[in-house]
């Protein structure tokens, strides 16, 4: 086998690996990962509010 030709060789190999490693990566998504935290902030802004509530509640009482 000619030098170019196992130099060609493992360039291939290489670039395979390479691309089977990027498909086992999960994609990050920016826009998820904001979506996810003002869902997160919502809920505990309503968890908030809810004891809020309930404390009036028993206050009145």
């Amino acid at each position: 086998m000619e030098p170019e030709a196992a130099d060609q060789k493992m360039q291939d190999f290489k670039i395979q690996i390479n691309l089977a490693e990027r498909k086992q990566q999960k994609p990050f998504s920016e826009k998820a990962a904001k979506r996810d935290f003002k869902m997160i902030i919502i809920s505990d802004k309503k968890k908030k509010k809810k004891k809020k509530k309930k404390k009036k509640k028993k206050n009145k009482k």
